[in-house]
């Protein structure tokens, strides 16, 4: 495959379809063999790499993630696995303590848009 062909990233419908939450079954644990989801593991990890190295090469949008969670749901586990399959230096993890009086009393991503990440 051509360079140019592996930067491409595409418009309209089919892009804007290809991921959704709501397509995704919460309860989904790949047959419950461990081998099953080790290969899912693999699959799902280079075509992550594949979606970050397409977003940074077209250099004009951005992707926020937010985990939220109480202590030990797992964030951590998930950053770590996520992370895994990412190049970190066009990564940045910006963790949120407990919310203070002034962040309770406004809505729940308030203290988050501070965070959120440029373009490009």
């Amino acid at each position: 495959m051509k360079l140019s062909q592996k930067l491409l990233v595409k418009s309209g419908k089919t892009s804007r379809k290809l991921l959704r939450l709501r397509d995704w079954d919460p309860d989904y644990d790949a047959g419950k063999k461990r081998e099953d989801m080790e290969n899912e593991l693999v699959h799902f990890s280079s075509w992550v790499s594949g979606l970050q190295y397409k977003l940074f090469a077209e250099n004009s949008q951005s992707l926020m993630i937010i985990l939220q969670g109480v202590d030990a749901s797992g964030k951590d586990g998930t950053i770590r696995h996520v992370m895994g399959a990412l190049n970190p230096q066009s990564c940045y993890v910006k963790p949120f303590g407990v919310p203070s009086v002034e962040d309770v009393s406004h809505d729940y991503l308030w203290r988050v848009h501070v965070a959120v990440p440029s373009k490009g």
